[in-house]
């Protein structure tokens, strides 16, 4: 039913919602000679130079170093004071040569031997090369900056070169205190407040009676209340050492790549109940200024609250690093604001609204097992049912104005929106597809083609 009626407040509310270097003998326009007998033809746009003395033009192939694109040079032969830069022969004051004047291996173009920090990637040696010694900004050592790398680098606080915690820097490159609601070794606890007056301590210990404390507005816990107490946190802790280790399977399944410490990094980063925090941020940034419904707010986020299982998934972590940047994405924030405004500013009627979307979704879902499409005149009395209801819901008149309203919010629909849900249902280990996503596309194409204006 909650899902029922976000999905449909979606539809209606979502409804309602290079080149390199130029050799001197290098020329563009008209065809020429050069002094060395070299001939050049080209354009503007074009140009290939041949040398006599080689078998033809070598293709110059670099990277970007920032975003790590392939870029490929038009075909030349680079020469310097007589000597010639890639035709396999070192010489002068050549580095190396190894024939070609690619700029993503162990020699480049201008055949000096490639190190890190020349502002060059090389290809499976390097990650990224910013041509720079500095090691605690996005490049370390020519490799993508990480957490656990051992350089303190954006957003870290510290890095000891390790995943682990309880070791004064804990696996989010987060310097440890008590107080920061992570649990480590030396700790009976860390519900992540200086409150000496609850059931743990400023010195991150149990609060008991005899200590000392006075507990504000609460009897001092037993015994056995405080080892429960205890097992909870110790559990907390176990399962985000666990996510921290499907991560590193995952990256270890093949040689890692770029998706793996992206994975890497992020699980590390927050925990379940931040990650909670994040979907809660996300609805109560939709809601300011909006008279939305406490209950339904507080029931959506119980329903899509992320909890990852035990031992995640690549799949589900990968879904919850993609859920985490749309819930935080400005605009996004903003669409679902003002949706939620002219859905909730217009005296909604909460239970009739979640009638409408039970009632149109299940509508949805017996036409499609039938194999009905959305375009088909037997999904007209679905959209005709629906837009009535929810124009009655939303205390609004159902005329023509209002039905031209819902045809035009079907065209401006943020797929971000059903991506949300079913980056859910990969969470919880569902099918992307599962829940009311499939019957919230059709709908939504429903509305869109037997509303359309004549």
């Amino acid at each position: 039913m909650i899902r029922a009626s976000f999905a449909l407040s979606a539809t209606l509310s979502l409804l309602a919602v290079a080149c390199g270097p130029t050799s001197p003998a290098m020329t563009t326009g008209d065809d020429t000679e050069t002094s060395d007998g070299t001939a050049t033809t080209g354009t503007t746009d074009e140009t290939t130079t041949t040398d006599p003395s080689t078998a033809g033009p070598t293709t110059v192939t670099t990277i970007e170093p920032t975003t790590g694109e392939p870029t490929t040079l038009e075909p030349t032969t680079l020469t310097t004071g007589g000597l010639v830069c890639g035709d396999g022969v070192v010489e002068g004051g050549e580095d190396c040569d190894d024939g070609n004047l690619d700029d993503t291996d162990a020699c480049t173009s201008a055949c000096t031997v490639a190190t890190c920090g020349d502002g060059l990637v090389q290809v499976g040696v390097e990650g990224c090369d910013d041509g720079n010694g500095d090691n605690n900004d996005e490049c370390a050592q020519c490799q993508p900056a990480a957490c656990g790398d051992g350089f303190v680098g954006p957003g870290e606080t510290c890095d000891d070169g390790n995943l682990v915690d309880g070791d004064g820097c804990a696996a989010n490159c987060i310097v440890e205190f008590c107080g920061d609601g992570a649990l480590q070794a030396n700790e009976e606890c860390d519900d992540g407040n200086f409150e000496d007056t609850d059931a743990c301590t400023n010195a991150c210990k149990l609060a008991v009676c005899g200590d000392g404390i006075v507990q504000t507005g609460a009897r001092d816990m037993t015994l056995a209340e405080a080892l429960r107490l205890r097992l909870s946190a110790i559990e907390t802790h176990i399962a985000s050492l666990q996510h921290i280790a499907a991560a590193l399977r995952a990256a270890l399944r093949s040689e890692p790549d770029q998706a793996d410490i992206r994975r890497l990094c992020t699980v590390t980063r927050l925990t379940t109940e931040e990650r909670k925090a994040v979907i809660e941020r996300f609805y109560e940034r939709v809601s300011e200024g909006v008279p939305i419904d406490d209950t339904w707010k507080r029931q959506m986020m119980q329903a899509s609250a992320p909890t990852l299982p035990e031992v995640p998934t690549p799949e589900q972590l990968d879904a919850w690093i993609e859920l985490a940047e749309i819930v935080q994405n400005e605009e996004f924030i903003k669409k679902m604001r003002d949706a939620a405004a002219e859905t909730w500013n217009s005296g909604l009627d909460l239970a009739a609204h979640q009638r409408v979307s039970q009632e149109a979704n299940a509508a949805a879902r017996e036409l499609i097992d039938r194999g009905v499409a959305p375009t088909d005149a037997a999904a007209r009395p679905v959209v005709e049912r629906m837009a009535a209801g929810l124009a009655a819901a939303m205390s609004k008149p159902d005329t023509p104005a209002w039905r031209a309203t819902l045809h035009e919010k079907s065209q401006g629909h943020d797929p971000r929106a059903s991506r949300y849900w079913e980056l859910v249902a990969i969470l919880k280990g569902q099918p992307p597809q599962s829940g009311l996503n499939e019957e919230w596309h059709w709908l939504n194409a429903a509305v869109a083609h037997h509303l359309a204006p004549t």
